[in-house]
Protein backbone atom coordinates (compact mmCIF):
# COMPACT_ATOMS: atom_id res chain seq x y z
CA UNK A 1 0.00 0.00 0.00
CA UNK A 2 2.91 2.46 0.90
CA UNK A 3 4.54 1.89 -2.28
CA UNK A 4 1.11 1.90 -4.62
CA UNK A 5 0.82 5.55 -2.84
CA UNK A 6 4.58 6.20 -3.20
CA UNK A 7 3.65 5.76 -7.02
CA UNK A 8 0.65 8.07 -6.87
CA UNK A 9 3.18 11.16 -5.31
CA UNK A 10 5.41 10.30 -8.45
CA UNK A 11 2.64 10.38 -11.25
CA UNK A 12 1.91 14.30 -9.52
CA UNK A 13 4.64 14.84 -11.88
CA UNK A 14 2.90 14.32 -15.00
CA UNK A 15 0.53 16.56 -15.91
CA UNK A 16 -2.12 14.04 -17.64
CA UNK A 17 -1.75 11.26 -14.52
CA UNK A 18 -1.56 14.22 -11.71
CA UNK A 19 -5.53 15.17 -13.29
CA UNK A 20 -6.58 11.36 -12.33
CA UNK A 21 -5.12 12.27 -9.06
CA UNK A 22 -6.49 15.71 -8.32
CA UNK A 23 -9.93 13.95 -9.79
CA UNK A 24 -9.48 11.16 -7.11
CA UNK A 25 -8.90 13.72 -4.40
CA UNK A 26 -11.93 15.80 -5.27
CA UNK A 27 -14.57 13.05 -5.61
CA UNK A 28 -13.42 11.86 -2.14
CA UNK A 29 -15.78 14.16 -0.52
CA UNK A 30 -18.81 13.58 -2.59
CA UNK A 31 -18.53 10.03 -2.18
CA UNK A 32 -18.42 9.79 1.48
CA UNK A 33 -21.57 11.51 1.15
CA UNK A 34 -23.00 9.00 -1.34
CA UNK A 35 -22.05 6.08 1.20
CA UNK A 36 -24.35 7.71 3.56
CA UNK A 37 -26.98 6.77 1.25
CA UNK A 38 -25.97 3.81 -0.35
CA UNK A 39 -24.64 1.83 2.89
CA UNK A 40 -28.14 1.86 4.79
CA UNK A 41 -29.75 1.05 1.79
CA UNK A 42 -27.40 -1.96 0.86
CA UNK A 43 -27.06 -3.71 4.25
CA UNK A 44 -31.21 -3.25 3.83
CA UNK A 45 -31.04 -5.24 1.11
CA UNK A 46 -28.63 -7.61 2.65
CA UNK A 47 -30.74 -8.08 5.63
CA UNK A 48 -33.75 -8.88 3.89
CA UNK A 49 -32.05 -11.04 1.34
CA UNK A 50 -30.59 -13.00 4.52
CA UNK A 51 -34.63 -13.22 6.20
CA UNK A 52 -36.38 -14.07 2.84
CA UNK A 53 -33.64 -16.48 0.83
CA UNK A 54 -31.28 -17.66 4.20
CA UNK A 55 -33.25 -20.87 5.10
CA UNK A 56 -32.56 -22.12 1.45
CA UNK A 57 -29.72 -20.23 -0.13
CA UNK A 58 -26.49 -20.65 1.35
CA UNK A 59 -25.02 -17.54 0.12
CA UNK A 60 -28.09 -15.94 1.84
CA UNK A 61 -27.81 -17.89 5.28
CA UNK A 62 -25.91 -15.04 7.34
CA UNK A 63 -25.61 -11.46 6.92
CA UNK A 64 -22.09 -11.07 5.86
CA UNK A 65 -22.94 -14.09 3.23
CA UNK A 66 -25.96 -12.08 2.25
CA UNK A 67 -24.03 -8.74 2.07
CA UNK A 68 -21.31 -10.54 -0.20
CA UNK A 69 -24.46 -11.85 -2.75
CA UNK A 70 -25.76 -8.61 -2.35
CA UNK A 71 -22.42 -7.45 -4.11
CA UNK A 72 -21.54 -10.09 -6.26
CA UNK A 73 -25.07 -9.35 -8.12
CA UNK A 74 -23.82 -5.31 -7.82
CA UNK A 75 -20.76 -6.22 -9.73
CA UNK A 76 -22.15 -8.69 -12.07
CA UNK A 77 -25.24 -8.12 -12.49
CA UNK A 78 -26.56 -11.82 -12.26
CA UNK A 79 -28.38 -14.07 -9.58
CA UNK A 80 -29.61 -18.01 -9.17
CA UNK A 81 -33.57 -16.94 -10.23
CA UNK A 82 -34.49 -20.49 -9.97
CA UNK A 83 -33.18 -20.74 -6.06
CA UNK A 84 -34.28 -17.31 -4.95
CA UNK A 85 -37.89 -17.81 -6.36
CA UNK A 86 -38.28 -21.30 -5.32
CA UNK A 87 -40.83 -20.68 -2.17
CA UNK A 88 -41.84 -17.41 -2.25
CA UNK A 89 -41.95 -16.15 -6.02
CA UNK A 90 -43.73 -12.83 -5.38
CA UNK A 91 -41.07 -11.63 -2.35
CA UNK A 92 -38.19 -12.77 -4.91
CA UNK A 93 -39.39 -10.92 -7.77
CA UNK A 94 -39.89 -7.96 -5.30
CA UNK A 95 -36.51 -8.06 -3.33
CA UNK A 96 -34.74 -8.98 -7.02
CA UNK A 97 -36.62 -5.59 -9.47
CA UNK A 98 -35.89 -3.57 -6.68
CA UNK A 99 -32.45 -4.49 -5.50
CA UNK A 100 -31.40 -4.04 -9.54
CA UNK A 101 -33.71 -0.98 -10.12
CA UNK A 102 -32.48 0.94 -6.64
CA UNK A 103 -28.63 -0.28 -6.13
CA UNK A 104 -27.52 -1.78 -9.41
CA UNK A 105 -28.95 0.71 -11.73
CA UNK A 106 -29.54 3.82 -10.16
CA UNK A 107 -26.87 3.85 -7.14
CA UNK A 108 -23.95 2.28 -9.25
CA UNK A 109 -24.71 5.25 -11.71
CA UNK A 110 -24.81 7.78 -9.74
CA UNK A 111 -20.98 6.89 -8.48
CA UNK A 112 -20.15 7.07 -11.82
CA UNK A 113 -22.19 10.53 -13.01
CA UNK A 114 -20.58 12.05 -9.18
CA UNK A 115 -16.88 10.74 -11.11
CA UNK A 116 -17.54 12.06 -14.74
CA UNK A 117 -19.19 15.67 -13.04
CA UNK A 118 -15.76 16.01 -10.64
CA UNK A 119 -13.56 14.81 -13.58
CA UNK A 120 -14.83 17.38 -16.00
CA UNK A 121 -14.46 19.92 -12.90
CA UNK A 122 -10.92 19.38 -12.74
CA UNK A 123 -9.97 19.07 -16.56
CA UNK A 124 -11.77 22.45 -17.03
CA UNK A 125 -9.66 24.30 -14.56
CA UNK A 126 -6.38 22.11 -15.29
CA UNK A 127 -4.09 23.52 -18.13
CA UNK A 128 -4.12 20.90 -20.88
CA UNK A 129 -0.74 18.61 -20.85
CA UNK A 130 1.31 16.22 -22.77
CA UNK A 131 -0.17 13.20 -23.33
CA UNK A 132 1.79 9.82 -21.27
CA UNK A 133 3.39 8.79 -24.61
CA UNK A 134 5.17 12.10 -25.10
CA UNK A 135 6.18 12.00 -21.14
CA UNK A 136 8.05 8.82 -22.12
CA UNK A 137 9.35 9.65 -25.40
CA UNK A 138 11.37 12.67 -24.00
CA UNK A 139 12.35 10.70 -21.37
CA UNK A 140 14.03 8.58 -24.06
CA UNK A 141 15.36 11.33 -25.79
CA UNK A 142 17.52 12.51 -22.57
CA UNK A 143 18.70 8.66 -22.33
CA UNK A 144 19.76 9.22 -25.78
CA UNK A 145 21.71 12.53 -25.60
CA UNK A 146 23.45 11.99 -21.78
CA UNK A 147 26.02 14.28 -22.51
CA UNK A 148 24.27 16.82 -24.39
CA UNK A 149 21.04 17.26 -23.29
CA UNK A 150 20.79 20.97 -21.15
CA UNK A 151 18.62 21.29 -18.17
CA UNK A 152 15.33 22.97 -18.54
CA UNK A 153 16.56 25.32 -15.58
CA UNK A 154 20.17 25.68 -17.31
CA UNK A 155 17.70 27.00 -20.46
CA UNK A 156 15.59 28.93 -18.07
CA UNK A 157 18.87 30.67 -16.09
CA UNK A 158 20.46 31.67 -19.71
CA UNK A 159 17.84 32.75 -21.76
CA UNK A 160 16.79 34.96 -18.50
CA UNK A 161 20.00 37.00 -18.78
CA UNK A 162 19.70 36.91 -22.35
CA UNK A 163 19.76 40.82 -23.55
CA UNK A 164 17.27 39.26 -26.91
CA UNK A 165 13.71 40.11 -26.95
CA UNK A 166 12.51 37.54 -28.90
CA UNK A 167 14.32 33.69 -28.53
CA UNK A 168 14.89 32.45 -32.03
CA UNK A 169 16.36 29.07 -32.98
CA UNK A 170 19.44 30.84 -33.70
CA UNK A 171 20.04 32.65 -30.01
CA UNK A 172 19.05 29.13 -28.72
CA UNK A 173 21.85 27.42 -30.74
CA UNK A 174 24.55 30.66 -29.92
CA UNK A 175 23.90 30.02 -25.96
CA UNK A 176 23.66 26.60 -26.18
CA UNK A 177 26.22 25.44 -29.19
CA UNK A 178 25.97 21.20 -27.99
CA UNK A 179 22.11 21.20 -27.73
CA UNK A 180 20.88 18.21 -29.67
CA UNK A 181 18.46 19.52 -32.46
CA UNK A 182 15.58 17.04 -31.24
CA UNK A 183 15.71 18.81 -28.03
CA UNK A 184 15.63 22.71 -29.91
CA UNK A 185 12.50 21.41 -31.50
CA UNK A 186 10.86 19.79 -28.12
CA UNK A 187 11.58 23.44 -26.48
CA UNK A 188 10.32 25.38 -29.42
CA UNK A 189 7.21 22.84 -29.79
CA UNK A 190 6.35 23.41 -25.79
CA UNK A 191 6.89 27.23 -25.94
CA UNK A 192 4.18 27.20 -28.78
CA UNK A 193 1.72 24.71 -26.77
CA UNK A 194 1.78 26.66 -24.10
CA UNK A 195 1.44 29.90 -26.16
CA UNK A 196 -1.84 28.74 -27.77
Amino acid sequence: IVLMFRFFVSFGAQSRLALVLKTMKAVLTDLMHFLVLFVPTFMAYAISGCLVFGRRIEAFSTIQGSAGACFRIVIESEFAWEEMSAEFYWAATIWAWSFLILVVLLMLNMVLAIILDVYSEVRESSPAGEPIWETVGNFFLRLLYPRTWVRDVAIEEKMRDSREAIITRGVLADAFPDMPKRQMDLVFRQCCAEMG
